[in-house]
């Protein structure tokens, strides 16, 4: 008995520290998640400024038009890339095998399809896809139609519950 109990309670103690480090995980998804978020708000807030800025020049030559738009998918493409992976580093620490198990399943899933799945399964909103994505909502609604189809699902169906199985 004593024995037992002295097992019970290790096993117990292990399970808290095991959920302690899935807290810990979750939570660095969130902070990664938020940061993506406002970063890409914030850079499309300076594309459009940029944008205004341009507009608003009188006598714009070539050389000052190519450096404009140079800066700007600049910024575009440095947000595409560098935001998406430091998510993807903090949301694979905790759900590793999720691309694995759902590419076994549906493997004609695009890289951009599954981007909307990993958000999609940690039940972000349309309007915050769309920022993190850097697209518009609009097109995350397309986007999340053709993966209904792609998935087998109806419109019925949630796709935040269908991909947490995963």
């Amino acid at each position: 008995p004593v024995e037992l109990t002295a097992r019970v309670n290790s096993a117990i103690k292990i399970s808290e520290y095991h959920k302690q480090i899935v807290e810990n995980k979750n939570n660095e998804i969130a902070e990664a998640t938020l940061f993506l978020i406002r970063n890409n708000k914030f850079n499309i807030q300076l594309i459009k400024k940029l944008q205004e800025l341009y507009d608003a020049l009188e006598n714009v030559n070539p050389e000052q038009e190519n450096l404009f738009e140079f800066i700007i998918s600049s910024i575009e493409e440095k947000v595409k890339e560098d935001s998406w992976q430091r998510f993807e580093i903090a949301f694979k620490s905790t759900n590793g095998d999720f691309e694995k198990n759902l590419l076994k399943d549906f493997p004609e899933l695009s890289k951009t399809e599954m981007k909307l799945c990993t958000f999609l399964k940690l039940g972000m909103n349309t309007k915050d896809i769309a920022s993190a994505m850097y697209i518009s909502p609009d097109s995350v609604k397309v986007s999340r139609s053709r993966l209904r189809k792609k998935l087998h699902l109806d419109t019925s169906d949630n796709l935040s519950t269908f991909l947490s199985k995963y």
